[in-house]
């Protein structure tokens, strides 16, 4: 018999009418939860039911058919090359390699978190309980800022723990500056301290370079075409030649006469 949820093709389980994912088989019989008991526990792999991961002090279940959970290598793994993580759901990747549910906001990339058909960034997961917080949720179903996830072992330190450390960057958690005679913690995106040339990955690339920053001084219309020589007109001197016959004489006085004396005088 086929699952009776609309548009599911899996087969029913058991003497149910639902597929496993849907409700049906056997359920895990902790109080309060609803995920399917496995072969022959009563009990679902979170809460001690099938086989048991063979890592020393570890209680998850054995992933599929190996003897290791996912966390200690178990279960399918993603195919991307050097990658060594946990495939997602019933893809052959891990998430950060594309693989399980991504958000449907769209452009992002990003797996969906948790039950949710969104990412962290997008509202997805659980959130914090703080009132008037709506940040994702660490443990203890807050966000770090108000005291989920793991906090610093350094006694009165309230701070959170950086990474897999047990340490807040003020006291030595999270990643190093590599210089030998440095303690700081680095910046984020970089292996160096602020003072060792450190810069934070997001400010490095909203960052223009020095040369974009200086002041360029204006052109002006010399300065971007050649300047040509000016040159005065100088006037030309008039040629010197024999006269001409039709030239009268110069008259006393420096005068050439009037029109009707010329043309006497021819």
């Amino acid at each position: 018999n086929s699952c009776s949820v609309t548009d599911c093709l899996k087969g029913a389980v058991g003497a149910t009418d639902r597929c496993v994912a849907h409700g049906g088989g056997r359920r895990c019989k902790e109080s309060g939860c609803g995920k399917s008991a496995r072969s022959g526990s009563d009990r679902c792999n979170a809460h001690g039911g099938g086989k048991l991961c063979v890592v020393s002090g570890c209680s998850n279940g054995a992933a599929g058919a190996t003897d290791r959970c996912k966390s200690h290598g178990g279960g399918r793994r993603c195919v991307y090359t050097g990658c060594t993580k946990s495939a997602a759901g019933a893809t052959d990747r891990c998430k950060a390699h594309g693989g399980g549910k991504r958000c449907i906001e769209p452009g992002c990339l990003t797996g969906a978190s948790g039950t949710t058909d969104r990412c962290k960034t997008h509202g997805g997961g659980k959130r914090c309980e703080h009132p008037g917080c709506d940040k994702s949720a660490a443990k203890n179903n807050r966000c770090k800022a108000h005291g989920g996830g793991k906090r610093c072992a350094v006694p009165d330190c309230r701070k959170s723990a950086v990474g897999s450390t047990d340490l807040c960057i003020a006291h030595g958690g999270g990643k190093r500056c590599e210089d030998p005679e440095c303690d700081k913690g680095a910046r984020a995106g970089s292996s160096w301290c602020i003072k060792h040339g450190g810069k934070s990955k997001k400010k490095d690339e909203s960052s223009e370079p020095t040369s974009r920053k200086l002041k360029q001084p204006a052109s002006t219309k010399g300065e971007l075409e050649p300047q040509e020589a000016k040159t005065e007109a100088v006037p030309r001197a008039p040629e010197v030649g024999p006269r001409d016959e039709e030239t009268p004489p110069m008259a006393p006085g420096g005068d050439f006469g009037t029109r009707s004396d010329r043309t006497a005088q021819v």
